[in-house]
């Protein structure tokens, strides 16, 4: 059975080889990204538009500086978050933070911890946005909206936004292994965050280039932290190791090493679910339906109530038929 690939285009194709290649002054060689190109600031050195570079920058400091005051009063406290995607990777890996662009924080969150850090952003003037935190903490949805002065920050519980549509498990201890970013925000370790970047891809209707960019430099990262053997594990667990596969081959022909021994590992696991990936990309209210085969007990009942309330209603259900995966 063959599986999906994310398409890539000339400058990302381009960009993914200079990136492999050191990232090198002077060195990228491929087309000059269009102004609005997810690439652009981070080509921006290459391609001499400074204004894109501190435009983005300057977006990135931003939102880190709202972050700081409310994250830190949660580490006082002893609560912890996540970061995922562009608000770890941009410190971390990219040449520079404004070099990976962001429409938003994703975050990381245990549930239990919800309430208390609900209630922490509230304090420091965010205020929350659909779906609201009903859902949220009965765990029929993972994620919720914070916003405050046009900055959005997205706290999550799942990968999945729909977290019955997940077939499988992460591993266990996943959360002791992190990297300190900075004070009350923590990193996952680099195979589970190449796991999630990878399965956020998967489950989206539109590709963006900076995911393959994330993928190749997490790609690079795996490499020399030496944790092949745990990524394998948890595509395994995931239910989704070979469309995982098929992603990290398309990686591979652009330059990115991956060993032979985790591609053959992830190609002997078992066929993923079918449907459930093309459904999260295709949407078009089929995530939201699908959900309800996988539910059970009183979420189950609680779900279908909630679609009936909107159909008799007349709510737009287009709000709620999200793609599945952390939004971007």
């Amino acid at each position: 059975m063959e599986y999906y690939t994310p398409p890539m285009d000339g400058v990302t194709a381009a960009a993914c080889s200079w990136l492999l290649a050191g990232s090198p002054s002077g060195g990228y060689s491929g087309p000059v990204p269009e102004k609005g190109h997810g690439l652009a600031p981070l080509l921006a050195g290459e391609t001499g538009d400074t204004d894109t570079a501190m435009r983005s920058e300057a977006a990135w400091l931003r939102r880190r500086e709202s972050l700081r005051s409310v994250l830190a009063r949660l580490g006082e406290r002893g609560t912890e978050l996540w970061a995922f995607k562009g608000f770890d990777l941009a410190g971390t890996l990219y040449p520079f933070p404004g070099a990976r662009p962001m429409s938003d924080v994703d975050l990381f969150v245990r549930k239990r911890d919800l309430p208390v850090i609900l209630e922490a952003f509230r304090m420091d003037g965010w205020s929350a946005a659909s779906p609201g935190s009903g859902l949220l903490s009965a765990g029929i949805v993972s994620e919720i909206k914070l916003m405050k002065e046009r900055m959005i920050v997205e706290l999550h519980t799942h990968i999945f936004y729909f977290p019955a549509l997940f077939p499988g498990r992460f591993p266990p201890g996943i959360l002791l292994r992190g990297r300190e970013l900075e004070p009350g925000v923590r990193g996952f370790p680099w195979d589970f965050e190449l796991l999630l970047v990878v399965l956020h891809m998967l489950s989206n209707p539109t590709v963006r280039p900076v995911w393959w960019t994330d993928i190749i430099l997490l790609c690079m990262e795996m490499n020399r932290s030496g944790l092949w053997r745990e990524f394998a594990r948890g595509a395994w667990m995931s239910g989704f190791a070979r469309p995982v596969s098929a992603v990290l081959v398309a990686a591979g022909e652009e330059g990115a090493r991956v060993p032979d021994t985790v591609l053959r590992m992830l190609a002997g696991s078992p066929e993923a679910p079918p449907g459930i990936l093309e459904a999260l990309r295709t949407g078009s209210r089929r995530p939201t339906v699908m959900t309800l085969r996988y539910m059970t007990g009183w979420r189950r009942i609680s779900w279908l109530y909630s679609l009936l309330w909107m159909l008799v209603s007349g709510r737009s259900a287009q709000s709620w038929d999200r793609t599945g995966a952390v939004s971007r």
